[in-house]
Formats: C-alpha cells, structure tokens, sequence
C-alpha cells in the first residue's frame, strides 16, 4: 500500500493579507469550487440521496486543469468554478479523482477561464529543513500567508507524517505550500509530484 502523505503544524500566529497584496501569479490560481451532488443512500444502495450543495478550494496546476480533495466533487451532478473577487460561475467537469488519498483533479469547460487563469506547476517533495511559504484561502477572500519549515518526519506502514514549525493556525478553507514559485504540497499532501505521473 502507497504511504498517506500528511502534515503537523506547530502554530503560533499568522499574517493576513488581502487577496489583492498576493502575487498576481497566485491570484491567478486560487479558485472556489461550488458543487452540487448527490451521493447514494448507503442504507438502500439502490437509492440515491438527498441533493446537496457544497463548497470547497482549488488550485490550478496545469492549463484549464483545478487540484482539489476528492471529498469536495465526490458523487457530483454539477461543478462551478470562482475566482476573487467575481460572482460570475463558470462550468468544469471531473477528469480524475483518487478516492484513496482524497484528491482529484477537475476540468474547467469554459473557454475564457481556462486561458485567463494561470497554472502553478508542481514542484520537487519537500526534505528536512526546506523552507517554503503556507497560503490558507478564506471565504471572504482573506489570505493567509505564513513561513514554514519542516523539522522532522515520521512514519508507520501506512502513513507518512511531516511536522512543520509555522506561523499558520491550519484553520484554512484551503491549504497550498509553495517553494521557489512551485507548488510542493496541498492541503496534507506532500508527494504531489508522484501523484500527478500515475494520473496524467
């Protein structure tokens, strides 16, 4: 069984910026996911059940292509993707989701969005004492950006841990860790990079 990449935060306090104070190539990326599923009733399999709406974060990390948790399109009848600032929604679809470590990728349909927003591509897994930066995404468009280090790892048979040092609560709507302009963790996943080769 692959190893579960997750996170430990060792917290204090955190900065805030607006999203405007951010790099324009971060706006860029950050998006809102509004869902509507609808999962099935696990007590009559035969069934579905109740039509739900939900939100959830992303981040873009190829041209026209979302990273997001599994767990925010699972069972979905329709997806709409939001940027800062706009109430405007615009259609995408699923093209993968890994059940299993809770991640997934989504498609933006809409022709306009998908050249207006700019991926971050995904960097090397971090290592011991590398340094990077934390961005918490908040519904109301607060970002939160904190420094982070890893000081240890630790691991079992099935779960591999990395516990930071950082200023950041991990109280975020969405996580994304960027090092030297790329993206190297998101949310509790650190192994990013392996990931996307076994799914493209």
């Amino acid at each position: 069984m692959r190893p579960i990449l997750t996170l430990l935060l060792v917290a204090t306090t955190a900065s805030i910026a607006t999203a405007d104070d951010l790099a324009p190539k971060l706006r860029a990326a950050l998006v809102k996911l509004n869902v509507t599923s609808q999962p099935y009733d696990y007590t009559s399999p035969w069934k579905k059940g109740r039509v739900r709406n939900k939100t959830g974060r992303g981040v873009v990390v190829q041209p026209g292509v979302i990273l997001t948790l599994a767990s925010n399109v699972n069972h979905a009848l329709m997806i709409e993707v939001q940027v800062a600032n706009s109430a405007r929604r615009y259609p995408a679809k699923i093209k993968h989701v890994d059940t299993r470590m809770n991640l997934a990728l989504v498609e933006i349909t809409d022709p306009e969005l998908r050249e207006r927003l700019k991926p971050i591509p995904l960097g090397d897994s971090v290592k011991l004492d590398d340094e990077f930066n934390i961005y918490e995404l908040a519904g109301d468009n607060l970002v939160q950006r904190s420094p982070a280090r890893v000081v240890r790892a630790s691991a079992s048979s099935t779960l591999l841990t990395m516990h930071l040092q950082t200023d950041g609560t991990g109280g975020g709507n969405g996580q994304v860790a960027i090092k030297d302009g790329k993206i190297v963790a998101w949310r509790d996943y650190f192994d990013l990079t392996a990931w996307s080769r076994q799914v493209s």
